[in-house]
């Protein structure tokens, strides 16, 4: 507890288990530039929750992940995937431990 705010012991661990990473990131972090800096094999088109290009499928920690817009649940049933294992990496932000795959 500093400042008024309770700290965590440590950062949140992201693994990836296409590529078999796992990294450390603050929290609140985007998953798209986790991805881009981290060279990580998930493929990006337009960014913005329209295309499904980066569909991931979560496989732990879907409730660390920020809560899913209207934008982005349209973009997954419009690409046919499950919504309730199914994010778009695009629209992430961080908020402890994930673990996720490639869906495609």
């Amino acid at each position: 507890y500093k400042n008024g705010l309770f700290l965590r012991d440590s950062m949140p661990n992201v693994t990836f288990t296409t590529d078999e990473k796992t990294c450390e990131v603050p929290e609140r972090k985007d998953l798209k530039e986790l991805c881009h800096e981290t060279h990580a094999s998930l493929p990006f088109s337009c960014q913005n929750g329209d295309c499904g290009t980066c569909i991931i499928e979560v496989e732990e920690g879907a409730e660390n992940l920020s809560s899913m817009g209207s934008k982005e649940k349209q973009t997954l049933e419009m690409n046919s995937a499950d919504i309730s294992k199914c994010r778009l990496a695009c629209q992430c932000k961080i908020n402890g431990d994930i673990k996720f795959s490639n869906y495609y």
